[in-house]
């Protein structure tokens, strides 16, 4: 997307926008302020109309700006882990099992402890993040049926990392009790509801840090622990205030840290340029709104960043159902070529670029290429010089079409429940941002 092009889809999402006083910041303010954060940019959080609570300056935001800049000390970071000795005490014996657990997680379980603790110096952030959360992991059962497969996956795959990582918890902490109330932590304390809420509060809320430069910050590098009990890396950070910040595919942001007075500072440089009182919008990366939606919880509307994935099942589906290929025989030796060399992967429609690659040569080995034999689906696949999507247009056309009526019949499932949650009415947005995107590549051929 060209800066001209940036700069008016955020005037647009800016157009008409009704804000109101947000005052569940307020003690926010004052925890920031604790670690000598100085509001340089005036910003203020408000109620908009369009994206919730958000942030606006008070002043003017001009390009290669820095819209925040916060303390490393006020972030939650593998050196807060690494300096809290009380939450040592309590998973130090993780180290002693052979499962590890992600870095997400543990953060997950920092947010519970520290919530928990009576005297902790986080209480007025984690106050401050959202009870619940919109994402499809936490649809009602009677509205996850009206969700695509696509989306049932990811959450699945979502559900799988948080019971493996509660569950190892669990058994290496079990048995410990909380000093303050003599509470057992992983039956009466750390409940498998209260850890879906804090996987999905550091899920949602954090950012990228390279934990090479928050070194500096632990205090004793000789003992450290946390990456010994962990299976990926300790890459994530949780940002308070910079959290209240929306997502826009316009807004272009750079990640800085520097040192300035002999502390460190996470700071976001802006690409984009704000009045005062207009939204500021932050990148949360290149995502889809199917990306959106399972880790956030919400979809835009004409997202610059977006495509539609296809999978083999739908291609699959849309045989069984199509009236044209009534009769018709698919060879199964097609299908298992196609598993076989991963080239279900990647399979997408673009709403202006067309099909990916992997898509063109799926299609045309199913619906064009006569031969069921592996060596000529081979030489058709990876050493033909065949237009793939020229010879595929009707069945891209027609597995767009099948897509749009699965779709529209979820959402009509879904508006005609009771009574929808949080979750439920997020997935109809996303399902008509879907269906409108799957239109405007129809569109083309009109």
């Amino acid at each position: 997307m060209g800066r001209t092009k940036r700069l008016r889809s955020i005037k647009k999402r800016n157009q008409n926008i009704v804000a109101e006083k947000c005052d569940s910041a307020i003690s926010l303010y004052h925890y920031m302020r604790q670690f000598g954060w100085k509001n340089e940019k005036k910003l203020t959080c408000l109620n908009f109309s369009t994206t919730g609570r958000g942030l606006c300056s008070k002043m003017t935001i001009l390009e290669e700006d820095p819209i925040i800049r916060l303390p490393l000390e006020a972030m939650i970071t593998i050196a807060t882990l690494e300096n809290d000795q009380d939450f040592r005490d309590l998973t130090e014996d993780l180290a002693n099992f052979d499962t590890k657990v992600y870095f997400q997680s543990l953060l997950a379980l920092y947010v519970l402890f520290q919530k928990h603790s009576n005297d902790s110096q986080f209480r007025q952030y984690i106050e401050s993040i959202p009870s619940s959360f919109s994402t499809p992991y936490f649809c009602q059962s009677d509205e996850l049926y009206f969700l695509p497969e696509i989306v049932l996956l990811q959450s699945v795959d979502q559900n799988r990392k948080i019971r493996e990582s509660y569950t190892a918890m669990q058994t290496a902490l079990g048995s410990k009790l909380c000093p303050c109330c003599g509470l057992q932590y992983f039956k009466e304390v750390f409940t498998l509801k209260d850890f879906k809420w804090a996987y999905f509060a550091v899920n949602s809320r954090s950012v990228f840090v390279n934990d090479y430069e928050i070194q500096p910050l632990v205090k004793d590098a000789s003992r450290a622990w946390v990456k010994k009990i962990l299976c990926d890396k300790p890459d994530m950070a949780l940002a308070p205030f910079l959290d209240l910040f929306n997502h826009s595919d316009a807004a272009l942001t750079e990640p800085l840290i520097e040192k300035e007075d002999n502390h460190l500072h996470y700071q976001l440089i802006t690409k984009n340029s704000y009045q005062p009182y207009e939204q500021i919008f932050i990148s949360y990366g290149n995502l889809t709104n199917l990306k959106l939606f399972t880790e956030y919880g919400f979809s835009l509307d004409d997202n610059s960043n977006d495509y539609f994935e296809i999978t083999l099942v739908d291609i699959e589906a849309l045989i069984k159902t199509e009236a044209k290929f009534k009769g018709v025989f698919f060879h199964s030796n097609k299908f298992k070529f196609i598993r076989e060399h991963n080239l279900n992967d990647q399979m997408f429609i673009h709403a202006t670029d067309g099909l990916s690659h992997n898509l063109q040569v799926v299609l045309y080995l199913i619906f064009k290429e006569p031969s069921h034999f592996p060596n000529v689906l081979n030489q058709t696949a990876f050493g033909s010089s065949v237009v793939f999507e020229q010879s595929v247009e009707d069945e891209a056309r027609l597995l767009c079409l099948f897509k749009i009526k699965e779709y529209q019949s979820f959402v009509d499932s879904l508006v005609k429940l009771k009574e929808l949650s949080s979750s439920g009415q997020a997935s109809v947005v996303f399902l008509k941002h879907s269906i409108s995107y799957l239109q405007k590549y129809l569109d083309k051929f009109v």
